[in-house]
């Protein structure tokens, strides 16, 4: 996985040998370098993406998956209406806080939330 196998250790073998498991595809593990070696400081995003053939939209997808996942094992002994209720609220908190004071439209976007949850906490759609 890494471009150039001779400036990494046995210890960066060992880690992707760890991360092979049926529960990690192949992309998903590439994400997890990718970020990975972001944080590390070892590249900075745009390079990381190119040296692992890993593209913006795939670091999307594996990030947002990771905070539902996150998420959903915090809810874990909710109901599926209870947890799908408090994650919207959730998901509804993070754009507040990160988009409202750039987003003159914001309010029409937590109109929608509302409504989603209105509608899930009256059963007019069903999780």
């Amino acid at each position: 996985m890494f471009a150039d196998k001779s400036i990494f250790n046995e210890a960066a073998y060992i880690g992707e040998e760890l991360m092979k498991d049926r529960y990690f595809s192949d992309i998903d593990r590439k994400c997890y370098t990718v970020i990975k070696t972001v944080q590390d400081g070892d590249f900075y995003l745009e390079e990381a993406m190119d040296l692992y053939g890993v593209s913006q939209t795939d670091i999307e997808n594996y990030v947002s998956k990771r905070i539902l996942k996150e998420l959903d094992s915090f809810f874990a002994t909710c109901s599926a209406k209870s947890k799908t209720i408090a994650i919207l609220d959730i998901i509804s908190e993070m754009y507040k806080n990160y988009f409202n004071p750039i987003d003159k439209d914001a309010t029409e976007v937590f109109m929608h939330f509302e409504k989603l949850s209105n509608n899930i906490q009256n059963d007019k759609i069903r999780v």
